[in-house]
């Protein structure tokens, strides 16, 4: 399961720094699934590098049918919305 959760994660982050045309750096500090409340949680902490700032994000997803892969690649996603939305708008202005 371990295995699985990391390189989703890591998918995820590769696809997303593509997305930004490289002008935003991503890697996976941890990605850990748990159970919480009869149910599997997905959390990922990762490091967002640009020219203009340094931060680490935080993102987690519930999976309830334990498909921990799909909830590592939605807790990514969670974890840089909001960031990826300022990098993508940029862009396209």
């Amino acid at each position: 399961m371990e295995g699985e959760i990391r390189a989703s994660a890591e998918a995820a982050l590769a696809a997303v720094g593509q997305s930004t045309g490289g002008r935003l750096e991503l890697s996976l500090r941890g990605a850990k699934a748990f159970r919480a409340f009869d149910a599997w949680m997905v959390v990922v902490s990762v490091n967002a590098r640009s020219p203009e700032e340094n931060r680490r994000l935080w993102g987690a997803f519930p999976c309830t049918d334990e498909n921990t892969g799909r909830a590592a690649v939605l807790a990514v996603l969670d974890s840089t919305n909001r960031l990826l939305e300022r990098y993508l708008q940029t862009q396209e202005q």
